[in-house]
């Protein structure tokens, strides 16, 4: 018998806690407001956040970056320079941000390529398992934070709010609480 089951995506923000826009200002935390659209197909994801930093902030800061998702920004006064890249387990690529005086919140836009393969952890037994730290796929989308698939400054704790766009028959999970559930057919 054979047994279908809907294909899930699993969105992970590292050190993340789900919360309202107006929790940076209390928690001191930068937040994200994260519209991301995934293309299983395409290996792609296309990202609009609206970041908000919270008070005292340096006017200059750098952030990094999933290597290729080519970082812009629609508003205005606000530039980001690319500095640098990292070799690792993921590559990244670092930004240099700059605010203009007095602006704590900008909108940021991104898209391109997440593919890490599957690596075993553990034994090859019952016991051991595979991982990835982020992939797009026909066969299943994984984004965990260390894949760097959303902008990190510096590592620290992040307040979010996520939707995620999806072909038909997708689901999507991440952590927090669910605010809206609606799939398409």
């Amino acid at each position: 018998m054979k047994r279908t089951f809907p294909i899930i995506v699993a969105i992970l923000l590292s050190t993340a806690l789900s919360c309202s826009a107006a929790e940076p200002l209390k928690t001191g935390m930068v937040h994200h407001d994260i519209n991301v659209r995934l293309e299983p197909e395409r290996s792609m994801l296309t990202v609009e956040d609206s970041i908000t930093l919270p008070p005292g902030r340096p006017a200059e800061m750098r952030f990094l970056l999933h290597e290729g998702l080519e970082p812009i920004t629609p508003s205005p006064g606000v530039r980001i320079e690319y500095e640098t890249t990292y070799i690792g387990q993921v590559t990244v690529e670092s930004f240099r941000l700059t605010l203009p005086p007095g602006r704590n919140t900008f909108v940021m836009r991104y898209s391109g390529n997440v593919s890490h393969p599957l690596a075993s952890v553990g034994k090859e037994t019952a016991r051991g398992f595979s991982t990835t730290p982020g992939t797009i796929s026909g066969e299943g989308i994984f984004l965990a934070g260390s894949s760097s698939w959303y902008a990190q400054f510096g590592g620290e704790m992040v307040t979010f709010t996520l939707e995620a766009s999806l072909p038909p028959g997708w689901d999507a999970v991440s952590q927090g609480k669910r605010a809206i559930h609606s799939r398409r057919k």
